[in-house]
């Protein structure tokens, strides 16, 4: 299987191993459906490795997300994608190109489907990271508030239209 990883990281050097990839899985594909017998596969369920987030500006967001506290290495405005490591094995990859796979795609309109949650240091960091984020111009969806669940959080807006949850834990 080629993972998402190995797309945003490969180069022009990893096409042929990419189209061997392809091909094996095209053979097999086309044996079964011959019915020529398949050996039995067993599959380990899938794992939850990383968040994708589609934009249209690279620089403009990592802007956002360093006010967040994610780190970016050194050079990483001048690339159309970047991964970063998130820990325990789940990465971050902020994406100008990957949209291009998908065919059926709009730029979305409304609220979030997907919020990203960042905990802070308590109820005076929300109120302090949402102040900052409104006064560096991002767009402030609902100021702090305590939910009926008793989080305290705010929500904001990063530069595509995507919600972000800053809440205090």
């Amino acid at each position: 299987m080629v993972r998402s990883s190995q797309i945003v990281d490969a180069g022009p050097e990893r096409a042929p191993e990419r189209v061997r990839a392809l091909t094996r899985r095209a053979g097999r594909r086309a044996r079964s459906m011959a019915g020529i017998p398949q050996p039995e596969v067993h599959l380990a369920p899938p794992r939850f490795t990383m968040v994708v987030l589609l934009v249209e500006d690279l620089p403009r967001s990592l802007a956002f997300y360093r006010r967040l506290g994610v780190e970016f290495p050194p050079g990483a405005e001048s690339r159309t994608d970047i991964q970063v490591p998130l820990g325990d094995g789940h990465q971050l990859v902020i994406s100008t190109t990957f949209v291009g796979n998908d065919p059926d795609r709009r730029r979305p309109a409304g609220g979030s489907r997907i919020l990203l949650e960042f905990f802070v240091e308590g109820d005076a960091a929300v109120d302090a990271k949402y102040g900052e984020l409104v006064e560096a111009g991002y767009r402030g969806r609902r100021a702090p508030w305590r939910t009926s669940f008793a989080a305290y959080m705010a929500m904001v807006d990063d530069p595509d239209g995507n919600t972000i949850l800053v809440t205090a834990g």
